[in-house]
């Protein structure tokens, strides 16, 4: 078994990501910043990812080379989309950036017209992350 290096979960427990080369041409990214935002939560690392893949978004620590892929797209030889991404700490829901990116991703897996400039309309964070009611 693999002994947990906690030094190392500590390091990775902030991360900056940014978009990679030429994603922003990309409709998925539409609304999208272009700056390096910090985020919360591990970063993960995921390479090396298959051929067909594009990769939206890399993630970084100071230290970390190569930079690793947090977000990318894949479409599959029968047609079908993916979108993955392994951001998801509860404080990256609170960066519109990632609000948009979800939200874009929905409806480009969907194959419908990704909105431009429309508010997000997302639940609050509180809302959001309140635990369901009993019995449902």
């Amino acid at each position: 078994s693999m002994d947990f290096d906690h030094n190392e979960a500590d390091r990775r427990s902030f991360f900056r990501f940014y978009p990679a080369e030429g994603a922003g041409e990309r409709p998925i990214m539409t609304g999208v910043g272009t700056d390096e935002f910090r985020v919360f939560g591990s970063l993960y690392e995921p390479l090396p990812l298959a051929e067909s893949t594009t990769t939206l978004l890399y993630g970084r620590t100071e230290d970390l080379k190569p930079h690793e892929p947090v977000a990318w797209t894949n479409r599959r030889a029968n047609g079908g989309k993916v979108f993955y991404t392994s951001l998801g700490h509860p404080g990256d829901f609170d960066l519109p950036d990632f609000q948009k990116l979800l939200r874009n991703a929905v409806y480009w897996a969907a194959d419908l017209t990704i909105p431009v400039g429309q508010k997000l309309g997302l639940l609050p964070k509180k809302t959001a992350l309140a635990p369901a009611p009993s019995g449902r």
